[in-house]
């Protein structure tokens, strides 16, 4: 019964933003592999990930963090948009939805590629200290967010997903090229119940 008033909430919100001309979807895109794939991994339409990845054009992997989080704390995708749109960050909406963040670190051994060396060094200081409180930035969620979709989604080793963004190749690549080569196939695991934002 949630999921379909999710659906009929999002259906509803999208036609009265395209009404409005808030958005001019390029239908198109619908059939995209990527946008198929990342409507499958989210459980959402492919029109409500291509609606929110034309009003988020600023960063590519954006989309993918509003739809995770909108998973987490089981909200309308298109809330969070109207909240990012007005200016909130990453964190200000984990920590306002009490979705926890070390759940995103995934173990990847020592001597971390550059990109990821700060995010790391945060969680360690929070693992060594739990008072310690992470300052991350809206950068680090992304990277947190769609390191865990690539190893969750094709099973692929933190750190090697790691290695190939550090060296240049974005996170849409590399899901790219995993849907060239296999079928996609994922089973969500069950969601936890602690939701601190620690």
């Amino acid at each position: 019964m949630r999921i379909l008033k999710t659906v009929v909430l999002s259906a509803f919100l999208f036609v009265a933003m395209y009404a409005v001309g808030f958005c001019s979807v390029d239908w198109s895109s619908v059939n995209l592999p990527i946008v198929k794939f990342m409507a499958k991994y989210y459980d959402v339409e492919p029109i409500t990930v291509v609606s929110i990845g034309q009003r988020m054009e600023k960063y590519d992997d954006d989309p993918s963090v509003l739809l995770y989080l909108a998973n987490e704390a089981k909200v309308d995708p298109f809330e969070f948009l109207e909240k990012r749109i007005e200016g909130k960050t990453w964190v200000e909406l984990f920590k306002e939805h009490k979705i926890k963040l070390t759940p995103l670190f995934l173990e990847a051994g020592k001597n971390l590629p550059e990109r990821f060396k700060y995010a790391y060094a945060q969680y360690a200081a929070h693992k060594n200290n739990p008072k310690y409180k992470m300052k991350l930035y809206d950068s680090n969620i992304r990277d947190l967010v769609q390191l865990n979709l690539l190893n969750k989604a094709f099973n692929l080793e933190p750190r090697s997903i790691m290695k190939s963004v550090n060296n240049g190749t974005s996170f849409a690549e590399l899901i790219e090229q995993q849907l060239d080569k296999q079928e996609f196939q994922y089973e969500p695991e069950p969601k936890l119940e602690d939701t601190d934002i620690e």
